[in-house]
């Protein structure tokens, strides 16, 4: 949509938006961003290589339910990050590349899953761990399991596996 629009420094996404798709605003130059609370998902890459976002803003009746793979990736301002308590799913691999975050806050950091999808290793299962509440509670530390320990082929969700 916007992608590679280099001097795109800001803009006002209408309330009227329910999605962000991927890499819509991947190599520009957007500084901070207001999420509409109408916006139910983030795309893959949406915000790839932004490397002058320091600011993610949702409101607490934000409707979110999902952030793509790779959404902040490479976004070298950012240094910290608050998940809505709408969302359920995150793709993998939201940081990659970025350093530079230091906080994650999960507003509602309960109930939370990760898992990789079937391959080589694990041909006939998906492979599932439940996070502990308290892995998620403290920002400085919950930043470390979507940026290292669950990078990568993991994805975080709220539905647990099917027994």
């Amino acid at each position: 949509m916007f992608s590679n629009s280099t001097s795109l420094a800001s803009i006002e996404i209408p309330e009227s938006v329910t999605s962000i798709k991927s890499s819509a605003f991947a190599n520009t130059a957007l500084t901070e961003i207001k999420i509409p609370d109408n916006v139910t998902e983030i795309g893959g890459n949406a915000f790839d290589s932004v490397t002058e976002l320091t600011t993610v803003h949702f409101s607490e009746s934000s409707n979110l339910t999902t952030i793509g793979s790779y959404a902040f990736k490479k976004c070298t301002g950012l240094t910290n990050l608050t998940i809505p308590k709408s969302v359920t799913e995150i793709g993998n691999d939201i940081f990659q590349d970025t350093d530079s975050v230091t906080s994650v806050t999960f507003l509602d950091p309960f109930d939370w899953w990760v898992y990789t999808e079937k391959s080589y290793d694990t041909p006939d299962e998906n492979s599932y761990i439940q996070l502990q509440e308290s892995d998620l509670e403290n920002s400085a530390t919950a930043c470390e399991f979507p940026k290292d320990t669950y990078s990568g082929s993991y994805i975080w969700t709220k539905t647990p596996p099917e027994n």
